[in-house]
């Protein structure tokens, strides 16, 4: 019985731990491969803050439920690839992320990548860090913004 006991309490520590290490830039790369692996829109709803969550509902309720999955082939194209993470800033329950991520560009012949630089935001939600959005763009920005402003 004490054994039992013992192997149940480490399993809670090792639980507790896991989700304790969770950085909000391992929580971002975790969304980025959850979303470059969905099947369905509904695979990514786990990493979603309440907020973005909402925003996506409402945006999936004024599609045509046929373009749904074409919704989410076009994000999937076109994601950066090869993301890394350059800055975290952190405020409270807040984060931001500058990253960088390679994108195809369609205004070349050859659509040869090039590079991109993001803003990520996330919040901690229920003990986890959560996606609220992101903006790419060409140019890198001169400073991470601060989170929660």
């Amino acid at each position: 019985m004490r054994t039992w006991g013992a192997g149940l309490l480490l399993l809670a520590l090792i639980s507790l731990g896991a989700v304790a290490a969770e950085t909000p830039s391992s929580a971002y790369l975790a969304y980025r491969k959850a979303l470059a692996g969905a099947k369905d829109i509904e695979a990514v709803f786990p990493y979603l803050s309440r907020g973005a969550a909402v925003r996506l509902r409402q945006d999936l309720e004024r599609m045509p439920p046929g373009q749904r999955g074409l919704a989410l082939q076009l994000i999937q194209e076109m994601m950066p690839r090869d993301v890394t993470i350059l800055r975290t800033k952190l405020r409270d329950a807040n984060a931001t992320l500058l990253v960088r991520g390679a994108v195809d560009n369609p205004l070349t012949p050859d659509k040869r990548l090039t590079m991109s630089y993001g803003t990520v935001t996330m919040v901690r939600e229920d003990g986890r860090w959560r996606f609220v959005v992101e903006k790419w763009e060409s140019v890198k920005p001169r400073a991470t913004p601060t989170p929660g402003r």
